[in-house]
């Protein structure tokens, strides 16, 4: 063996089969026969949807799902989310699919459709298409996928961005711009999800710039990748704001305000000292901090502080000067007390993986809004949640939801899965570096600890852990056949 996955042998769903050296022998593809081929597939992933869309319509929703859709139906457009994806469902509104269940649909479909292509770089269509399906509803993958909001949106985007970058691997001509066209959209899309993708759309901003350079034969155009990497990331994400601000002319709310709040408490009650300021946090008592935001077995919850009866924290949105105000306090607290910061930090992160504790709010109940009703099957939907609910405890998780073990096989995937070093190893083992880089991203700048955050790092292990079973077995299958013959002449001479 010589690669560590074996690439598949057949087209991807959009039709162009992989390009090969001439061969006198092995099978003849007819780029006809593909195109039946892919189509088969394409309506195999439309009919996964359909089932899944019709079963949990509307979709899954929480508090900032109706703030969402309440922004699309009246085109007020806020940055706190994604200002962008709002756009696209309100343009559904206005066409007249004005239920969630459409975006909904739409959303499903792409996260099929990224997972197949990503499989589909070393497996054969079927099994790809089998192991698409199976990913998706693996309980941990299909509990915050069926969710309307910025996380799905996020992690259906840099799917297909990856996806359609490895069937740019795996073409020539046409095909591949294509293919690169596509992933640079969809990686737009991810950024316009969430700021935070930055490290993920450079992975695969340097991942298309390998494939399209070749980098590998030359370290100047592994520079030269770098560089394309940075400047597209740059060039995104820049554009995501530009379109929000200049286009849709979205209110800035400065969503990074809870992360501000939410580390000053931390420090404030570490070293009994409000580094809050006044205007923010009236009271200035280290004490009705700690009595009130730590809960659940120390991890940090802000949230009693913001909302309720005993809220003492000005909540979100803050006024620019407040938020001025609040990330100078941030910056001094951490420039003054940097080893209580990371402490701080650290904790959270290990709640975050689920090593000090269980992971919290692994799953959404059914919900029948007065909005939309309890959807054509409420039975199934239901039944459907208590799935996802497999191992968890009073909605927080359990075995399946350890976080920390998808980080691994991450892990394991980055350093073992250039094996082959084919065009596809690059693109596969950069999709691995880039939801890392994610991951940690979230890990120092996540204002509470919850699963949802941490998704898709969960969805990219599962989807990548199935690659490697399947470079197992076929290693395994290819020791036993090669080790049949000589059993069965050292047989026959005894």
């Amino acid at each position: 063996m010589t690669t560590l996955l074996t690439p598949a042998p057949e087209a991807d769903v959009l039709g162009s089969s992989e390009q090969r050296p001439p061969s006198s022998s092995g099978p003849t593809f007819h780029r006809g026969r593909d195109w039946i081929r892919s189509l088969l597939a394409l309506l195999v992933l439309l009919g996964i949807t359909a089932v899944v869309s019709a079963v949990l319509w509307p979709g899954l929703m929480n508090l900032n799902t109706l703030s969402d859709y309440r922004q699309a139906r009246q085109a007020d457009f806020w940055d706190w989310d994604s200002a962008i994806w709002v756009a696209i469902w309100r343009g559904l509104y206005v066409v007249g699919l004005r239920s969630p269940g459409w975006l909904f649909a739409g959303v499903v479909l792409l996260l099929l459709a990224g997972l197949y292509l990503i499989l589909r770089a070393r497996l054969s269509r079927p099994w790809a298409l089998a192991g698409a399906a199976l990913v998706f509803v693996f309980p941990p993958v299909l509990s915050f996928s069926v969710v309307i909001g910025t996380g799905a949106w996020f992690l259906a985007s840099i799917a297909c961005a990856f996806g359609f970058a490895a069937r740019c691997a795996r073409t020539e001509g046409t095909d591949r711009t294509v293919s690169a066209v596509l992933a640079v959209a969809f990686a737009f899309l991810a950024e316009a999800a969430r700021p935070t993708a930055a490290p993920a759309v450079f992975a695969l901003l340097l991942a298309l710039a390998f494939v399209m350079l070749e980098v590998l034969s030359s370290w100047r155009r592994m520079v030269a990748a770098a560089a394309v990497g940075v400047v597209g990331t740059i060039l995104l994400a820049g554009t995501v704001v530009g379109v929000e601000r200049f286009v849709l002319h979205a209110r800035v709310s400065h969503p990074e305000q809870v992360t501000y709040e939410y580390d000053l408490v931390a420090l404030s009650i570490r070293e009994h000292q409000v580094m809050l300021p006044a205007d923010v946090y009236g009271r200035q008592d280290p004490d009705y901090l700690q009595q009130f935001a730590a809960s659940y077995g120390g991890f940090l919850n802000i949230d009693p502080l913001l909302y309720g009866y005993r809220a003492a924290i000005t909540p979100p949105p803050l006024t620019d000067e407040t938020v001025d105000g609040l990330q100078r306090a941030w910056l001094t607290s951490i420039d003054q007390h940097p080893y209580a910061y990371l402490q701080d930090r650290l904790h959270t992160a290990l709640w975050q993986l689920g090593i000090l504790g269980p992971e919290l709010t692994v799953y959404y109940d059914a919900p029948s809004p007065k909005l939309f009703g309890p959807g054509p099957f409420p039975g199934p939907k239901n039944a459907v949640v208590a799935y996802t609910t497999l191992g968890t405890t009073d909605g927080n998780g359990g075995p399946l939801q350890a976080v920390w073990l998808y980080v691994v096989v991450l892990l394991f995937f980055t350093v073992f899965g250039l094996r082959g070093a084919r065009r596809t190893d690059v693109v596969l083992v950069l999709f691995s570096v880039g939801m890392l880089l994610f991951s940690a991203g979230v890990l120092f700048a996540s204002p509470a600890v919850t699963y949802r955050y941490m998704h898709p790092a969960v969805t990219t292990g599962t989807v990548l852990f199935v690659l490697l079973a399947a470079a197992g077995m076929e290693w395994l299958w290819y020791r036993v056949s090669h080790s049949v013959p000589p059993l069965l002449q050292s047989a026959r001479g005894r």
